[in-house]
């Protein structure tokens, strides 16, 4: 399974999506929420020292 982010101009971004705990997914979700300057909290991500 692949997971991935496309993101096309024009409409405001929403939603929720529910981590897998792959460090992979985790360093996707992580800059994803870079893109926005609402408050976001992200949970259910490893606690390994690639991802903190």
């Amino acid at each position: 399974m692949k997971n991935a982010f496309e993101i096309q101009g024009g409409k405001k971004l929403k939603g929720e999506i529910i981590p897998q705990g792959a460090k992979n997914e985790a360093l996707q979700i992580i800059s994803a929420v870079l893109l926005t300057g609402e408050k976001m909290t992200i949970s259910n991500i490893p606690d390994i020292q690639d991802v903190n």
